[in-house]
């Protein structure tokens, strides 16, 4: 699950840019540690659209494709994308567990224009 900057990401057939990981929030519950459920996903995808990206749904363990906001009205769950949209996105969501797991955000190159204003990555806690 792990991709490096310039590793190709096959299923949109781009090189992959830059990687945000998240961890999910932690509750302490009858005496236990527990991850709070979708934590990272809902930290991921709100970061995303703070970028000004707009994101897919959720289906399963499957990619969540993105894209700029004011490009895109609608983005499918990805086994109802076809390559030619696929292949529009600027990234995908990843993660081995949604509900409970770690989630990462993969940005890759970009087809169009970019039409996201300039914004500093930085590191979230």
């Amino acid at each position: 699950m792990k991709y490096k900057i310039s590793d190709m990401y096959e299923p949109i057939g781009k090189k992959v840019l830059y990687v945000q990981s998240f961890e999910p929030s932690m509750t302490h519950d009858q005496g236990g540690r527990y991850p709070v459920t979708f934590s990272a996903y809902h930290a991921a995808e709100a970061w995303l659209k703070q970028l000004g990206y707009l994101t897919g749904s959720m289906e399963g363990y499957q990619p969540i494709g993105f894209g700029p906001a004011n490009y895109w009205d609608y983005i499918s769950k990805w086994t109802k994308m076809n390559g030619t949209e696929r292949k529009q996105l600027h990234g995908v969501i990843l993660s081995e567990d949604f509900r409970e797991g770690n989630v990462y955000v993969v940005f890759c190159e970009s087809p169009l224009q970019s039409l996201i204003k300039i914004i500093p990555f930085k590191k979230i806690k």
